[in-house]
């Protein structure tokens, strides 16, 4: 909005009570920094980063969060932190599919460092759940990331 703002736009935005409407029908968990099972959405690009949580399903309420936090201009990395020791990278690996064991990879840590395309997995020490995360897009304004929730062994 800044953007187009400092353009000459002149920019308005919905009234509180239809922003409410729209966000109600668009993000069905009332937060969209919070998602139940497999998904992507766009996460607001801010200097401090976003907090994200998924839910493994509906009915399974076992949880993991990160953050992702963009780096400094060029915009073509974002760090995405968990819990320590948790979060992997998967060098190489584009499609989720192609993880048939997210505890394979080695040295886990507290980040992991990611340009569009790229995989993390986030799993804590003996979880029963991973959240695998890719990320799909980076603008000046937003992330865009997929998930996958896997159920570990």
């Amino acid at each position: 909005m800044n953007s187009l703002r400092d353009g000459g736009l002149n920019i308005e935005v919905f009234p509180l009570a239809m922003r409410q409407s729209i966000e109600a029908v668009t993000f069905p968990f009332d937060d969209f920094s919070k998602a139940i099972g497999d998904g992507k959405r766009r996460i607001r690009s801010v200097k401090n980063g976003k907090k994200f949580e998924v839910q493994f399903s509906k009915d399974d309420h076992r949880k993991i969060s990160f953050r992702v936090s963009p780096l400094s201009m060029p915009l073509d990395r974002i760090d995405l932190i968990s819990d320590n020791d948790s979060v992997r990278l998967a060098p190489n690996i584009t499609t989720f599919g192609d993880i048939p064991d997210p505890l394979f990879y080695q040295d886990p840590s507290h980040y992991a460092r990611l340009g569009v395309g790229e995989i993390a997995i986030i799993a804590k020490a003996n979880a029963t759940m991973a959240l695998l995360v890719k990320i799909l897009d980076i603008s000046s304004t937003d992330i865009f990331i997929q998930w996958e929730v896997r159920e570990l062994l």
